[in-house]
């Protein structure tokens, strides 16, 4: 069963690859009530052929499948601007460094100009600006599955990076290996609604009376002498950046796994071995096995799961430096590279409020600690600013209970 004969929401990844696939364009990607792409079919159009079927990742018998087992590594990138600009240690563009010349086409997720998180490409490794930082928003892949494929058949050598289900998409859409196709996927717990997204922005741009232009959801920021490597803000059209409560708010409710795609909540995506050449994302809990390379500034967990990842590899050691990572270690504080995010109590009740409420109102309630925890934060910042150590030490056990 599809759904396209179910129209379960949980069977579909929004990949695209079904609206990509149909020779007759009578499928077209419709948001439902909470603001994620859907494939509707015209019926009217449709001649039957089931390729749409025939593409879908969610089909396990359609799905394409990793094989061996995968070298992990931790990296961090040498040059410390493109470090500072990376959302964890830079692997990213340390990637797109060894495989790609001044011809190759790489394709990646940005703001348009509305702010939609969409996918598109661009031709050079120099041009890959747009495409850095993390979008935790659902990406529309738009046709860029088709853009891939006809660079493929030209011979250029093509990146394409995404989601898990993204690649899987792309892979069944595509449906034969390509020797000049590299794929890289993330390390993702779920894909936050891009109605929601729209909204905060609105807000926010309500409250500047001015454009937002980027929105960083990884701002690196030095707060009290510590790395803040979880902090969103947005900067607007007259390069001012601005760091506002509902930004905060919008991160603590992707971070707290709530607002999510339901198919994320199933996702079969995430397994070991993977589909793409490379997986990427962040390092966590790497002070415990890798103090030497943790200073604070992010650091890239990468996974090496083809043969082509492999052979690379030696090229990306010269723009990063690597230390080999245990399995065990990676999924400590990284639990999907091997399980779906378990769908949280509040998610039904979250929608329930989006749906009758003013979305500052879901962003706060959802999104902020109580005002008891904030106002705990905020002495405790004050303590860390003014006070000797001792005498922090001493507060923070006697009055804060620490």
């Amino acid at each position: 069963m599809s759904y396209f004969t179910t129209k379960d929401p949980a069977e579909c990844c929004g990949c695209g690859a079904c609206y990509q696939v149909c020779p007759k364009q009578c499928i077209s990607m419709q948001p439902d009530k909470k603001g994620f792409l859907y494939p509707v079919i015209d019926q009217t159009e449709c001649i039957h052929c089931h390729l749409c079927e025939k593409v879908c990742p969610e089909d396990p018998t359609v799905r394409a499948k990793g094989t061996g087992q995968p070298e992990l590594f931790g990296a961090v990138h040498r040059e410390q601007q493109v470090l500072m600009q990376s959302a964890s240690g830079g692997a990213f563009p340390a990637i797109v460094q060894s495989f790609c010349d001044e011809d190759s086409v790489i394709f990646g997720v940005q703001y348009d100009e509305n702010m939609r998180v969409c996918h598109s490409y661009v031709i050079g490794k120099d041009a890959i600006g747009k495409f850095k930082k993390s979008k935790y928003v659902q990406s529309d892949t738009g046709k860029t599955f088709r853009q891939a494929k006809e660079f493929l058949e030209q011979g250029k050598k093509v990146l394409f990076t995404g989601t898990p289900c993204q690649i899987s998409g792309l892979k069944a859409f595509l449906r034969k290996d390509y020797e000049n196709l590299l794929t890289v996927d993330l390390i993702c717990h779920g894909v936050a609604s891009p109605a929601l997204f729209a909204d905060y922005i609105a807000l926010i741009e309500k409250k500047y009376h001015k454009k937002v232009v980027w929105a960083d959801m990884r701002t690196k920021e030095k707060v009290r002498g510590n790395w803040v490597l979880m902090n969103l803000s947005t900067a607007l059209e007259d390069s001012s950046v601005r760091f506002h409560p509902l930004s905060t708010a919008f991160l603590g409710i992707y971070l707290k796994n709530i607002g999510y795609r339901d198919a994320c909540f199933s996702c079969p995506f995430y397994q070991i071995p993977r589909v793409s050449d490379f997986t990427i994302g962040d390092l966590w809990g790497a002070e415990n096995f890798a103090p030497e390379m943790t200073d604070g500034r992010g650091i890239s967990l990468i996974l090496l799961n083809s043969e082509k990842g492999k052979r690379l590899f030696p090229e990306i050691q010269k723009w990063m430096e690597t230390k080999p990572v245990s399995l065990e270690n990676a999924v400590k504080q990284n639990p999907n590279l091997i399980r779906a995010t378990t769908r949280k109590p509040q998610e039904d009740a979250f929608w329930e409020m989006r749906k009758s409420q003013p979305v500052e109102k879901v962003l706060r309630y959802y999104g902020l600690p109580p005002r008891s925890v904030r106002i705990k934060q905020s002495i405790k910042g004050v303590i860390s600013m003014l006070l000797p150590e001792k005498t922090k030490t001493f507060i923070k056990k006697k009055i804060l209970k620490r």
